[in-house]
């Protein structure tokens, strides 16, 4: 299965809000996942919740990623919870703006939504966290970062290399000299494997994964965890830098993540019907005939 949408549920399976997911993940975390739900305020939610979290934020003893070698982005790691990754964006040295929107693909009984997106925005730099799960248990399944440089603050092209290659790896030379000279493309198959070429088989290239406006482009359930970075030159002197993206990701987390959603969603719709039946059936509500 594959995708071009961007953090939503919905399009994994046939089924939101009431409805009943074709193919659902069931069992222990399903179940954990309503009852923690279940304890939260009624109709809380990712917006309303945002200002409040922005307001009062514990900067010290921030947590640390996880992967190794550097996996990361800014110290967001692939895995870590959406209200770590969030607190890492607002105590962020680069000063950036920041904003949380809703996955609104699957609502809860009390008309609320988990998280979706995590947006940390500031003039010619933008990082979007990726996120999935139910209100509260939202993880990071996505990081993509757009970053480009003001005339007379560019580095040099080399030294950008330089730097991306310490941290996440090598980069080979690229045919667009002009643009993109440099990259790397990695990605492994669900099964923890490295793809070699990053083709999956059917035509389909797991690295293929840099979309607009900083999405995600297109997912493939067969691949998992994918990197992708490119240090781009700038127009007119391509011996300087004129920015960078970097795109890293677990393809096959965030199906699974969504199947998780839909299901348990799915799970405490029903119980809403399950009791509703039988406060009907306990009252008379049958009028005279």
């Amino acid at each position: 299965m594959r995708t071009n949408l961007v953090f939503t549920t919905c399009f994994v399976l046939a089924a939101c809000s009431g409805g009943a997911p074709s193919n659902p993940t069931t069992g222990d975390a399903v179940e954990g996942a309503v009852d923690a739900v279940e304890g939260r305020p009624e109709g809380a939610s990712a917006e309303a919740g945002a200002e409040a979290e922005t307001a009062k934020v514990n900067c010290s003893s921030l947590p640390s990623p996880d992967s190794k070698p550097d996996n990361d982005l800014i110290g967001i790691d692939l895995g870590m919870s959406a209200d770590d990754a969030l607190r890492i964006g607002q105590c962020s040295k680069e000063g950036y703006e920041v904003t949380v929107e809703e996955d609104k693909s699957v609502t809860l009984p009390d008309g609320s939504h988990g998280r979706g997106m995590i947006e940390l925005r500031k003039p010619n730099d933008r990082v979007n966290i990726f996120v999935m799960g139910l209100p509260g248990q939202e993880t990071v399944y996505g990081l993509v970062r757009e970053k480009k440089f003001k005339a007379g603050e560019e580095p040099t092209l080399e030294r950008m290399r330089a730097d991306l290659v310490e941290k996440y790896g090598a980069m080979v030379p690229t045919s667009s000299v002009a643009n993109s000279p440099y990259e790397l493309a990695q990605s492994f198959a669900s099964d923890g494997k490295p793809i070699p070429g990053n083709d999956i088989g059917g035509g389909w290239n797991c690295a293929s994964v840099f979309g607009q406006n900083n999405n995600l482009g297109q997912l493939n359930e067969r691949c998992g965890f994918t990197k992708k970075i490119s240090v781009k030159a700038r127009y007119g002197n391509d011996a300087l830098s004129g920015g960078f993206s970097v795109w890293i990701g677990d393809q096959n987390r965030m199906f699974v993540l969504a199947r998780q959603v839909v299901a348990a969603a799915g799970a405490m719709h029903q119980q809403k019907r399950d009791a509703e039946v039988e406060r009907a059936a306990e009252s008379d509500r049958t009028p005279e005939l």
